[in-house]
């Protein structure tokens, strides 16, 4: 992937054109990705011509939990106990643990009308989809 971002880099300072970015939906979620750009409503893009980032996927990662031991956080947040037990149970690990490493998957694949942030780079005949947007202003956000 960076070798992908940094080629299409090299791409926009040879040809003195600069990426653009620009403001997409999804019309048709994974596995079969389709966004349509907003600026122009008539080019729904397909998923041969997307590269989309990790964390817009469904994807697993390896994590590290440690046990908080220092005294400044003795009165802060403490799960219920329930939340312990079912933690305790659910990776078989020691109540008294100081580190623990699970595997977490994270579902947090694009779905159909999430608005995204799109960049282009001229030349280049792909566009990378960077993250979700939202609006907080009070106009319509279609």
């Amino acid at each position: 992937m960076l070798d992908l971002i940094k080629r299409a880099a090299e791409q926009v300072n040879s040809n003195n054109q600069p990426m653009r970015m620009m403001e997409a939906v999804v019309v048709e979620q994974p596995p079969e990705l389709k966004i349509m750009l907003l600026e122009n409503k008539k080019l729904i893009i397909p998923k041969d011509l997307l590269i989309v980032s990790e964390h817009l996927t469904n994807h697993k990662r390896m994590i590290t939990l440690r046990k908080v031991t220092d005294e400044r956080f003795k009165d802060g947040y403490n799960p219920p106990f329930e939340s312990r037990i079912r933690f305790i149970e659910m990776y078989n690990v020691q109540e008294d643990f100081d580190f623990v490493d699970i595997e977490c998957e994270f579902l947090d694949e694009l779905k159909k009308d999430d608005r995204v942030l799109v960049y282009s780079f001229p030349g280049f005949q792909k566009f990378y989809i960077g993250d979700r947007i939202k609006s907080y202003s009070n106009e319509s956000e279609g």
